[in-house]
């Protein structure tokens, strides 16, 4: 689907201040050596820019109801500007050349109006207004390369432990312990062993962590999971039956990334008002002004899903035989071979799957193909926040310590769902551990 197939938007923002101006505080005058006051000198105020402190866009569908069963896309983008928030507001007297040695300022006021430049962002400031900023691929990304993956996070799982695909594989595993067992001897022999020669180069380093990654963790990790289904082999059952042909409500988070940069810095300012002219002396000490640059995101599935089995159906006669028991113990260890299976056996498979998502795609033609397996819905969501973070540090005259810091922010939340049972792009990519060991099987097969 796409946003712009979204038939409903709405707008709404904070008002702006009476003049388009927000009163920060007063500038007065007073004798010093009688503390009599002299009056008013001038009131204190922040300009807006004619922008609101908050604004907030939603688009969604309208759904016929109620009630309401069936969901759809949904948009919404809140902003907030700090141009009208005034921070420690107080008292503070102080002397300058503005006034005769006898006389002194008192600013009954607060500070405000932080610093900020358009060139530190990226976004330009009409993307911040839906729906313009909808191509902005910073604040709005393609969710595609998410969803492709959705389906296999979010689908029941039809066996407890992958016995068949650990058969198939079965036949690798004293080469692996072999070559684990003949890593930890040169690792041995680098701490004290035979050092005629040096066994840690790059290809036995390499050949080592791909035998690893291959050998050891995903055997001890099918040793959990038999482990688990025999200790669990009731509950489990109970579960099947229970859920066998029944609607069941799934959810996955699948991550949350977050990165922080400092994009400007100064130690010679404030950053924010009032500083400079008559309120020249009313800081005093260090100082210090940074913009960083925060970023949140969440991503989470949701999804109604059905899962039929006959062996767990007590409907279907021959699930109370001997025959029905037998399959239902299969179908628990995960031991029926279908597509899946093979694909998942087949050499080098786990490299295309990084690439194409084709393990995935096979997995729900089986299940398309059997009706094992079929969802009502599916849902990704998605939640982006950016900010920048405003941050003045200081002492005024008084001796106070002032850590100040203002938000500009974009909070973006999205609802996409899937148009079928089955449907979700491919996606690319690979991850940092995914990348070491390709890097690993390039040095493991050059020559010596």
């Amino acid at each position: 689907m796409t946003l712009i197939g979204l038939n409903r938007w709405r707008e709404r923002a904070s008002p702006l201040p009476p003049g388009n101006r927000q009163k920060a505080g007063d500038l007065n005058r007073f004798v010093t050596d009688t503390n009599e006051e002299v009056g008013l000198y001038t009131e204190i105020f922040g300009e807006s820019n004619n922008t609101p402190q908050h604004r907030e866009f939603t688009g969604d569908e309208i759904h016929s109801g109620p009630p309401y069963t069936v969901g759809g896309p949904f948009i919404n983008m809140k902003v907030d500007l700090p141009q009208f928030v005034v921070q420690d507001s107080g008292h503070y007297k102080f002397h300058n050349s503005y006034l005769p040695p006898s006389w002194s300022w008192r600013y009954d006021g607060g500070f405000f109006d932080p610093l900020w430049f358009s060139f530190l962002d990226t976004v330009p400031d009409s993307s911040y207004l839906l729906p313009a900023g909808l191509s902005n691929i910073t604040l709005f990304p393609d969710l595609s390369s998410l969803g492709s993956r959705a389906y296999a996070r979010l689908r029941p799982a039809t066996g407890e432990a992958g016995f068949a695909v650990a058969l198939a594989e079965s036949k690798d595993l004293p080469r692996m312990l072999s070559g684990s067992a003949k890593g930890f001897s040169d690792i041995w022999k680098t701490l004290g062993g035979n050092l005629k020669r040096n066994p840690m180069q790059p290809k036995k380093a390499a050949d080592h962590f791909i035998n690893h990654q291959f050998g050891w963790k995903p055997f001890l990790s099918d040793l959990q999971k038999f482990e688990s289904a025999h200790q669990k082999t009731a509950a489990y059952m109970a579960q099947r039956f229970r859920d066998n042909n029944q609607w069941v409500r799934r959810k996955r988070v699948d991550r949350r990334i977050e990165s922080e940069t400092v994009i400007y810095s100064r130690t010679d300012i404030t950053g924010c008002q009032p500083e400079t002219g008559i309120f020249t002396n009313m800081i005093v000490g260090p100082k210090s002004y940074t913009i960083t640059l925060q970023e949140f995101t969440d991503v989470w599935y949701e999804g109604v899903f059905k899962v039929y089995l006959p062996e767990f159906d007590p409907g279907v006669g021959w699930s109370n035989s001997k025959f029905g028991e037998a399959m239902r113990e299969m179908s628990l260890y995960g031991a029926h071979v279908n597509p899946t299976v093979l694909w998942k056996k087949t050499a080098w498979t786990w490299l295309i799957d990084w690439y194409t998502n084709a393990g995935d795609l096979i997995q729900q033609a089986e299940d398309w193909a059997t009706n094992k397996v079929v969802s009502k819905y599916m849902y990704l969501m998605h939640h982006h926040r950016r900010r920048f973070e405003l941050r003045s540090r200081f002492t005024t005259c008084d001796g106070q310590n002032h850590d100040l810091i203002w938000y500009r922010s974009a909070d973006i939340k999205r609802r996409e769902a899937a148009s079928t049972r089955f449907e979700w792009n491919l996606g690319t990519g690979l991850t940092g551990v995914q990348i070491a060991i390709l890097a690993a099987l390039g040095l493991s097969r050059k020559p010596s």
